[in-house]
């Protein structure tokens, strides 16, 4: 069973926000007053009973993606969306289905659209056991400074796949050479939905274990990262039960890697 901290923070009530469609797809969540913001612009969304769609007159990817980026110019003018990193993420009908639109990444959570990332647990036998690399996020990171993370974690940008996005991350955030990334080994897939202050936090994140020789030492190369911690199983264990001294989706994914390696949580 998760930690409660985690299962509260991954609470989420449908009936408070507002769906947004394209077509008969829901892509988004929206705050009620956001929805409501989003209709200043009559040629972009269309109102439905409840909820928004994206008018029908934007036939395509690539017509609701201008006409989107025009509309998040505005808003990011007015305010409503800080952060701003000119990283555009693609939006999908489903996983492996047509794009749909691209979006700026900071706008994510405002429109409740997937966050697709790869995130990786790197692990190291010793003779005491399994242990896990951890790290802790910069202070000055805009979203959760100085919380643990994986290893290594990076949202997945338009037109890169999950295995490049770890590959190029692996690099930036843990000096890992591109021949010793490749060793990671796919798990599986963890999403979520849920609440957070600016709007709703939805996440699809690729997940990928390595096994690392005793003698790699991981190193950030882009700043991101405060430190590095190679923990002992039990000792990662302890802090995953500390109320948010992680991110939900590290939480999420160093569980997962626990859970499926025969790890018993904490009493």
């Amino acid at each position: 069973m998760l930690p409660d901290w985690l299962r509260a923070a991954l609470s989420f009530d449908s009936e408070a926000y507002q769906p947004l469609f394209v077509g008969g797809t829901r892509v988004g969540w929206l705050q009620p007053a956001f929805a409501a913001r989003l209709a200043a612009w009559p040629q972009v969304f269309s109102r439905l009973p409840h909820g928004l769609a994206f008018s029908p007159l934007l036939t395509d990817a690539a017509s609701r993606s201008h006409a989107l980026a025009a509309v998040l110019q505005d808003l990011r003018l007015q305010g409503h969306i800080p952060g701003w990193r000119d990283e555009l993420y693609a939006l999908h009908a489903t996983p492996a289905g047509e794009e749909l639109l691209r979006f700026e990444r900071a706008a994510a959570k405002r429109f409740g659209f997937v966050g697709p990332a790869s995130h990786l647990n790197g692990l190291v036998t010793r003779a005491d056991g399994l242990h896990m690399w951890i790290a802790t996020r910069s202070p000055t990171k805009a979203v959760a400074p100085g919380k643990l993370d994986n290893m290594v974690a990076g949202g997945i940008p338009a037109g890169m796949d999950e295995t490049a996005t770890l590959v190029k991350e692996c690099f930036e955030e843990a000096g890992m050479p591109p021949a010793l990334a490749a060793g990671a080994q796919r798990t599986g897939v963890v999403g979520f939905v849920r609440a957070v202050p600016e709007g709703v936090d939805t996440q699809r994140i690729a997940m990928f274990d390595i096994e690392l020789p005793a003698g790699f030492e991981p190193r950030n190369q882009d700043g991101e990262v405060a430190g590095f911690e190679l923990l002992p199983v039990r000792e990662v264990l302890r802090r995953l039960h500390q109320p948010r001294a992680f991110t939900v989706d590290a939480a999420l994914v160093v569980w997962d890697c626990l859970e499926r390696r025969g790890f018993a949580p904490l009493d």
